[in-house]
């Protein structure tokens, strides 16, 4: 079977690449900033696969923590980044940028219904972009119920966040001061990251002690 060639698609997307960065220097030089990360994210995502649930998922069925530490490299990443962004407004007087947020029922709830929306997907947000950017039409139902889920959810989020119990919000560089409170969490997450790698060694070493003392048998 002949292939078909993928060149003219290619060609387009190219065109419509470099004539949307044209248009966004025009409008406003900041805009080719933000557009030139969307597309680095977008290649980033597309090459390395990055999902939560396939993290999750890879963790359970297959007991490979490999993606599991690629998010936790994310987070730390992006906690580095902006913990400096907020510590350099703070020292220029300026408000902290960011929202810290508190936890409560319906952030347990909503884990739980995402959770098992991501189930029934096969992909969370980013793998649905991903894989409706490859091509998979099927995930566009999927990404239009996202966004219905959303706009729901946003009409009566209100009513979550005043009705059901929530925490006090803890911002850790208030408690522990500025560079300590990052210190904090990334320790954290340094020691989740440990944790994955003896565990997936642990399971490997269960395994392999499972097959010989079958092949015994």
């Amino acid at each position: 079977m002949k292939k078909s060639s993928q060149l003219l698609p290619k060609v387009i997307v190219l065109f419509v690449i470099a004539a949307l960065s044209i248009n966004f220097y025009l409008v406003n030089k900041f805009l080719i900033i933000i557009w030139l990360i969307a597309l680095s994210t977008g290649f980033i995502l597309h090459r390395s696969g990055i999902c939560f649930s396939g993290a999750f998922i890879d963790i359970i069925l297959f007991r490979n923590y490999t993606m599991a530490r690629a998010l936790l490299i994310i987070i730390m990443v992006s906690l580095l980044g902006i913990s400096a962004f907020q510590s350099y407004s703070l020292s220029k007087g300026m408000a902290l940028p960011g929202f810290v947020g508190s936890l409560g029922v319906s952030t347990a709830m909503g884990a739980f219904l995402f959770g098992i929306g991501m189930v029934f997907a096969g992909a969370c947000g980013f793998g649905t972009l991903q894989r409706l950017g490859e091509g998979f039409s099927l995930y566009m139902w999927v990404l239009i119920s996202i966004i219905i889920g959303s706009v729901i959810g946003a009409y009566h989020f209100s009513w979550w966040t005043r009705t059901l119990p929530r925490f006090s919000p803890v911002y850790l560089p208030d408690i522990f001061g500025w560079p300590w409170g990052v210190l904090v969490s990334l320790t954290v997450l340094s020691s989740l990251y440990l944790f994955t790698l003896f565990a997936e060694k642990g399971f490997v070493s269960f395994q392999k002690g499972l097959e010989k003392w079958s092949k015994k048998g």
